[in-house]
């Protein structure tokens, strides 16, 4: 577990991975005691193992500001359905919050790397090197400290985390 790093629901080291489970919904999560700006990149190596709703099952890669939830910005991978989800929050304003389907099969069972950037106010999301959103338009950011990891209705393992701060 990384030092000082925090969560609640079901989460534990296994085999050397992150693995974090829900199996009701109410969603559990890891948090990442790691502050960045506003130009990141968020990356992470994810298999989900398996879900416990065949439209609602996700793994999230996600970073927000604080505790009050004022900025928020991931995205998540929904198997079964091959859809993702890219949201972007500023001022509690939520200027991208998507769900769409991707031209790839989400499967149990096997690794995805997913990729989140910011910069200069742009959001753009990657499925292994796929580009599958990409705003073209720039939105408010802060200093966020809060990186964290979640899983809705399923199981699922990361083996890393990645960020990357812009300059």
């Amino acid at each position: 577990m990384y030092p000082n790093g925090w969560g609640w629901g079901n989460y534990s080291i296994t085999e050397g991975k992150l693995q974090i489970e829900d199996l009701t919904g109410e969603e559990s999560v890891y948090f990442l005691p790691v502050s960045h700006g506003g130009d990141f990149v968020l990356e992470t190596k994810v298999k989900l193992i398996e879900g416990h709703h065949p439209v609602y099952a996700a793994a999230q890669l996600l970073t927000r500001d604080s505790n009050k939830q004022d900025y928020e910005s991931g995205m998540a991978l929904l198997p079964e359905v091959d859809q993702a989800i890219v949201r972007h929050m500023a001022d509690r304003v939520d200027y991208v919050y998507k769900a769409f389907e991707i031209n790839m099969s989400i499967n149990y069972g096997e690794w995805y790397v997913i990729r989140l950037i910011v910069h200069n106010g742009r959001m753009r999301a990657f499925v292994d090197d796929n580009e599958i959103y990409d705003s073209n338009s720039s939105f408010p950011v802060t200093t966020y400290g809060e990186p964290h990891l979640a899983v809705r209705y399923g199981v699922a393992e990361f083996e890393y985390v990645r960020i990357l701060t812009i300059p």
